[in-house]
């Protein structure tokens, strides 16, 4: 048992600096000499049985002993046995203040006093050999030169900071800000300081090589620079080294923005980093030019919808297209992207602001499909609203770039706009709706005004139906609407059906008038199908110019072939119809104007005699097709 042991309880001392103040104050002259008796060599760290046995040997309090080896007083991570040092430098104005050697200073990284703003001797000024713990004084080297009275050098900002992180208790300990504080100081702040460094070292640090007191002042000068500002210092650290690696335009992005980011995901990866990690993410996401995905580590599921650049798969399911049309539309200049040269394959990067730019155009215009369901109506009135102007296809050329759509959304949306306000209660007898006003009781044109009038608020609705939607739910006053049609007679068509159905004409002979040009009418394309739209003046036009030569056989009881052969022998015009397969033809016409040109100059050329005989003895009447035939032919000579 030794025969001074001090009171005195000091709670920043080290254990070794403790051993060192029993060496002093029992003149053993040196720390060995207290250590070989239990068999104990002088080290930085002791086992439990070590410290039991120093224990037990000097009648010490071992519980002060195994509180003193946990460095309490000192954050990171020299409870587990890192950071420590073997040579321990100190501060000469804390040994004439205190005269003990403090926890904080077996740091390797602890290179200054906060106190006293000085940097750590690590060495004796007269003999310049290093400060080992084994001598026989607290305050004397081996030389016996006075350390107290050693003049030491201001510490800069670096070394300062860095230390007083280090430092758990007292006046002068600071936080480093931007980490997550609110668990506690991390246990590996140590090792994330020596982190921060080399990311900015030109050699940086190996793991687990010791680190002395030269190399420990360049280490914290090199950390100063991140952690003086930490969230800043790191984001633009980061940011230029994803803009590094996109330079390389290869797919190993990774490998060529560093192994720190490995290193800070599977090293760093407690709360206390959650917002230095957050940053990387950030800015990957934002700013990396890679084919970013599940695959790559260390980035949540959740966070990949805030990625700058989609590969070519992901724009594509985006914009309901092919990633091989994707690539196409890259490499030709249509979509902002590149593409990046594999070992095997081409992988397509899009710009994310492009895509979703070209996916909320796409939105924006509707399928005619779709515009079916949303108007509730069907393929005829869809037709009708774009025959009649109220509602019109985008371009195919200023369509965007992936739209399926043809029609604007905002455009579809109005024609409901328009009648969704309240309709004001009309009594009427007969509603029609949307499609009702497109079915065979209205001709095209009536149609097409009807619609032009409702959709320009002219004709307004009288009721609504609440559980339709769509169109079909307004019902309109067919007297309204039938006053409107009044007005405007060139608004009535037939079709070819209609005529078929009110004359003895034939379908494909009238069908051959329209395609000739003889009978006036409008061709409507549905698809692959084509109806044709006599108006009434048209037909009143061709009946006035063209006189059909199978109604004037039959009223003459002749035929047509007898009739076509008679007036081609007279040089009267027959024109229209068509041939059939046996060379027949069929719905030949006479021209009017023709045919009386040639009646009245036959009529000139008789004598003076017949005429006169003739307008003497002759009961006036209205001249009848027979006469003309009879003028043409003479009477003994008419067909028939």
């Amino acid at each position: 048992m030794l025969a001074f042991i001090p009171n005195d309880d000091i709670s920043d001392e080290s254990l070794n600096g403790y051993l060192l103040r029993l060496t002093e104050e029992n003149f053993l002259g040196s720390t060995h000499a207290l250590l070989r008796p239990p068999g104990v060599r002088l080290k930085s760290r002791y086992t439990d049985g070590e410290r039991s046995a120093i224990a037990q040997y000097h009648g010490l309090d071992a519980q002060r002993l195994d509180r003193l080896a946990a460095f309490p007083a000192v954050e990171g991570s020299m409870a587990a046995g890192l950071f420590l040092r073997k040579l321990v430098p100190v501060c000469p104005e804390c040994l004439q203040l205190s005269g003990h050697i403090r926890q904080a200073w077996h740091h390797q990284l602890f290179t200054a006093c906060p106190l006293h703003q000085v940097l750590l001797i690590a060495e004796c000024p007269e003999c310049e050999s290093s400060l080992e713990l084994n001598r026989g004084a607290v305050s004397q080297c081996g030389c016996g030169c006075d350390l107290s009275l050693a003049t030491a050098l201001p510490a800069d900002a670096a070394n300062l900071l860095i230390s007083s992180i280090l430092l758990r208790t007292g006046e002068n300990q600071q936080v480093l800000s931007g980490l997550n504080h609110a668990p506690g100081v991390p246990q590996d702040i140590d090792k994330f300081l020596l982190f921060l460094a080399n990311l900015t070292l030109k050699v940086p640090h190996r793991k687990n090589v010791a680190i002395d007191f030269k190399r420990a002042v360049e280490i914290n000068q090199a950390c100063y620079v991140m952690a003086q500002d930490l969230l800043t210092g790191f984001r633009t650290f980061v940011l230029a080294k994803v803009q590094a690696a996109n330079q390389a335009d290869s797919r190993q992005f990774i490998r060529h923005l560093g192994a720190w980011y490995r290193e800070l995901n599977a090293s760093f990866n407690s709360a206390a980093y959650a917002p230095l990690r957050a940053i990387v993410t950030d800015i990957i996401l934002g700013h990396a030019h890679t084919p970013i995905n599940r695959k790559m580590k260390y980035i949540g599921a959740e966070l990949l919808g805030l990625k700058a650049t989609f590969t070519a798969n992901e724009a594509a399911r985006l914009l309901g297209s092919s990633p091989d049309r994707i690539m196409s539309y890259v490499k030709t200049g249509q979509l902002p992207g590149k593409v990046i040269q594999g070992a095997l394959v081409d992988f397509c990067l899009i710009d994310r602001a492009a895509v979703e730019a070209l996916q909320q155009a796409a939105e924006g215009l509707v399928t005619s499909k779709d515009l079916l369901r949303i108007l509730n109506i069907t393929r005829r009135v869809r037709a009708r609203l774009l025959e009649s102007g109220t509602l019109n296809r985008v371009p195919e050329s200023d369509r965007p770039l992936f739209a399926k759509g043809e029609f604007l959304k905002k455009d579809v949306q109005r024609l409901i706009d328009v009648l969704a306000e309240a309709p004001v209660p009309v009594v009427c007898h007969t509603t029609l709706g949307i499609e009702d006003i497109s079915a065979k009781r209205f001709s095209y044109h009536q149609a097409c005004e009807v619609y032009r009038l409702i959709f320009t608020g002219q004709i307004k609705p009288v009721s609504r139906t609440p559980e339709v939607q769509g169109l079909a739910a307004f019902g309109f006053d067919q007297e309204e609407i039938l006053g409107h049609l009044r007005q405007d007679s060139a608004l009535f068509e037939l079709t070819i059906t209609d005529l078929t159905k009110m004359t003895r004409w034939k379908h494909e002979n009238i069908k051959a008038w329209v395609e000739q040009g003889h009978l006036g009418a409008r061709v409507e394309s549905l698809g692959r199908s084509r109806r044709v739209f006599i108006s009434v003046v048209d037909l009143l036009m061709f009946l006035s110019t063209h006189i059909v030569v199978a109604e004037v056989a039959e009223r003459l009881g002749s035929k047509s072939v007898h009739l076509t052969n008679s007036l081609a022998s007279k040089g009267a015009m027959v024109r229209g119809g068509h041939v059939t397969s046996e060379g027949t033809q069929r719905g030949a016409l006479i021209s009017t104007d023709a045919l009386i040109k040639l009646a009245l100059g036959r009529a000139a050329g008789e004598s003076p005699r017949k005429a006169s005989d003739a307008s003497m003895g002759a009961t006036t009447r209205c001249l009848t097709m027979a006469d003309l035939a009879d003028g043409l032919f003479g009477a003994e000579n008419r067909p028939g």
